[in-house]
């Protein structure tokens, strides 16, 4: 993987195992759920400021971060 690029795969994964919604996590976005769904399949690229609300709103482990967003 890039050292840029963001495991989009795994991101749809963890979200769907925690039963997150696309929805919630576009409201914690404050972007319609159409904006995340262009996101998370790689047509928008992840902003610093997207990643931040990603992770909180997932509760990602700092392993997990790393993994999905390489930070």
């Amino acid at each position: 993987m890039k050292k840029d690029a963001v495991n989009l795969e795994l991101l749809k994964k963890i979200r769907q195992e925690k039963r997150v919604r696309q929805t919630d996590i576009s409201k914690a976005l404050g972007k319609s759920k159409a904006y995340y769904t262009l996101m998370e399949t790689g047509h928008i690229k992840v902003s610093l400021e997207a990643m931040k609300t990603i992770i909180r709103t997932l509760d990602l482990t700092q392993e997990q971060s790393k993994e999905i967003f390489g930070i």
